[in-house]
């Protein structure tokens, strides 16, 4: 009767049929168990244990019962069994803390195991070995974010399924999706040529759902949005047939996101709320991920990026208690823009660090995103010279690294287009002849990039040197960049940007023309929004007002408009005698500096709040 049993449930399965066939064998099981656990020799019962832990997940996932019989297969992987049971069951435990559930923690539980136990994977069978690598490529994709390393392990599964004569098409899936979360067209298309080898059957529903999925993935990545939607929407009619929560609720995501991208929003809207009804109350963080994630595409796409923060949140908060990766089917400027709102938001924010330290993007060129955006390097020159790789400061002044100091500069000047490595060679070592010169800079160039540790930082392409600017921030440039767009920027990142500026370009050599009048200019730009902020501030918050004149005038003790802001406020707030005291500090200053009285429409100001506060 076991006997049967198991190949009953291993043959549903092995078909991927109705989810709702294993009701019967789940049944049946119970009204068994106590004889199985009595007469069943320890080889058969664990065949029985894993066909119970396989039904129950797929044909009743919410059973109470579940996570007693995932602790009875965890207890018993760690005992001694045949080699090919075992590696069986840890796959079954994987794809219950995988694809059901993502559970870091269970899935790190079953890797170190069988971590320990490379002899019984060995000496397992073809079909069971080809199940781990399946299972481990997996792991790669979802808990290491790592390409690579899944497309290895699935590569490897691949050579025991051409080796043996295996038939089976789901050690593809894993790679797909890999190529799909890293919009990876070659990978895409050479693991999508494998799929398809499958024998044609007539009944086979999770087949045919992966593949008018992942035939969505390839028409999206190339562009091809429509014939994404149509594919879509065959992955449902496939996936009506096994009835999974987890693969019906999170197409049917995958279908709202493309119908926004292909302009159909209201459907998109639709489409969105019957995944929301279908998922309702399934406990699963790899399901909020892989859902939530494209639902927070759909106001993204119709440039309502705020209304994205509720299923980013959902969506991030999953991915961040399991730190997991599955940005299935989201474009990495979208994922960019989502990281960016979720730092803003300050939803899980380290979570959304590590998805752009993984998918490796660029910042937005929204200016709130751009100054919570996680730098790989942060270079400050305005009022100081110092270098931040990874939250640390490296100094650049000993002497060892004064040519590294100078080559910063020059690259800092030159802006992120760079500078002809000729040219830079003759600034940096003007006394050299050019050969010597030029050697001179590929030394410096080389410890530059060493004291940076990231080769990717420093650009040199096409013979020019330039810093990267999707990697790099630099004070000096997002001050400049952000001076230039301060009619578009509310008070808030007014204040913020004000801030940036620190004093003058800390960069060599200080004496060089071009670099004094840009100073000068910064200066001004400089000057210019502080007034700003301040006449912004005065009449709703006269104390910060006061405040920021101060700062100001730290860094332009000679800009009257600054003088006369401060001494409104203090109008306002400290009566004659704190306007008597900005005066006697605004009088000396302008003695000691200019060796003059202060400016006559400064004297006329403090005559008349004089008056004013006096009266």
């Amino acid at each position: 009767m076991a006997i049967a049993w198991t190949g009953i449930v291993d043959s549903i399965w092995l078909e991927w049929a109705h989810v709702s066939e294993y009701e019967r064998w789940i049944d049946e099981f119970h009204r068994f168990e106590d004889d199985f656990r009595r007469e069943l020799p320890p080889p058969l019962w664990f065949s029985v244990l894993r066909g119970i832990l396989a039904a129950t997940c797929y044909g009743r996932p919410l059973d109470p019962g579940l996570g007693r019989l995932e602790r009875e297969a965890e207890t018993a992987l760690c005992g001694e069994m045949p080699d090919t049971e075992r590696v069986m069951l840890a796959g079954q435990l994987m794809f219950l803390n995988t694809w059901q559930f993502g559970r870091r923690d269970g899935a790190a539980r079953v890797m170190s195991v069988m971590a320990q136990r490379p002899e019984s994977i060995a000496r397992a069978s073809p079909l069971a070995r080809c199940v781990w690598q399946t299972f481990s490529s997996l792991w790669n994709l979802l808990f290491e974010a790592d390409l690579e390393a899944s497309l290895a392990e699935a590569r490897t599964g691949r050579e025991l399924i051409l080796e043996h004569g295996i038939s089976t098409w789901d050690n593809a899936v894993p790679p797909l999706q890999a190529a799909l979360c890293f919009e990876d067209r070659e990978n895409l298309d050479d693991w999508m040529a494998w799929f398809l080898r499958a024998d044609p059957k007539a009944n086979r529903p999770f087949y045919d759902t992966f593949q008018a999925h992942f035939m969505a993935g390839q028409a999206w990545l190339r562009g091809d949005v429509h014939e994404a939607v149509g594919h879509c929407r065959q992955s449902l009619l496939a996936a009506e047939r096994h009835g999974s929560v987890v693969i019906f609720s999170a197409f049917r995501a995958l279908l709202a996101a493309c119908l926004a991208e292909s302009g159909q929003l209201r459907e998109a809207l639709r489409e969105a709320a019957r995944a929301r009804r279908i998922r309702a109350g399934f406990p699963s963080d790899f399901l909020d991920l892989m859902m939530y994630l494209p639902l927070a595409r759909i106001p993204l796409l119709a440039g309502r990026s705020r209304r994205a923060l509720p299923a980013l949140r959902r969506a991030f908060e999953a991915g961040a208690r399991q730190r997991m990766f599955f940005p299935l089917m989201v474009r990495r400027d979208e994922l960019a823009m989502l990281c960016g709102l979720a730092l803003q938001a300050g939803i899980t924010p380290d979570y959304a660090a590590w998805l752009i330290r993984a998918r490796d993007l660029a910042p937005p060129d929204d200016p709130g995103i751009r100054m919570e955006w996680p730098w790989r390097c942060r270079i400050h020159v305005l009022g100081r010279f110092d270098v931040e790789v990874d939250g640390q400061v490296n100094d650049t002044r000993p002497k060892a690294r004064q040519r590294m100091h100078a080559l910063l500069s020059q690259l800092i000047l030159a802006g992120p287009e760079g500078i002809e490595q000729e040219a830079l060679a003759e600034r940096l070592w003007p006394d050299s002849p050019p050969e010597r010169a030029l050697n001179s800079l590929h030394v410096t160039i080389h410890r530059l990039r060493d004291f940076l540790r990231e080769p990717a930082l420093l650009r040199t392409h096409g013979g020019r040197v330039a810093l990267c600017a999707d990697r790099v921030w630099v004070d000096l440039w997002e001050f400049e960049r952000l001076a230039a767009l301060a009619d578009r920027l509310d008070l808030p990142l007014l204040r913020r940007l004000v801030g940036l500026y620190g004093g003058a370009a800390r960069l060599e050599p200080a004496d060089d023309l071009d670099l004094q009048l840009r100073q000068a200019a910064l200066l001004q730009a400089f000057e210019r929004l502080a007034l700003r902020v301040g006449l912004e501030l005065e009449p709703v918050d006269p104390e910060r007002s006061q405040g920021h004149y101060r700062a100001a005038l730290s860094h332009s003790p000679l800009q009257d408009e600054l003088w006369a802001g401060l001494l409104r406020c203090d109008a306002v707030l400290g009566g004659l005698g704190a306007v008597e005291r900005t005066w006697g500090l605004l009088s000396g200053q302008y003695r000691e500096s200019l060796d003059m009285e202060p400016p006559a429409r400064l004297k006329t100001l403090y005559e008349r709040l004089l008056a004013q506060l006096a009266g």
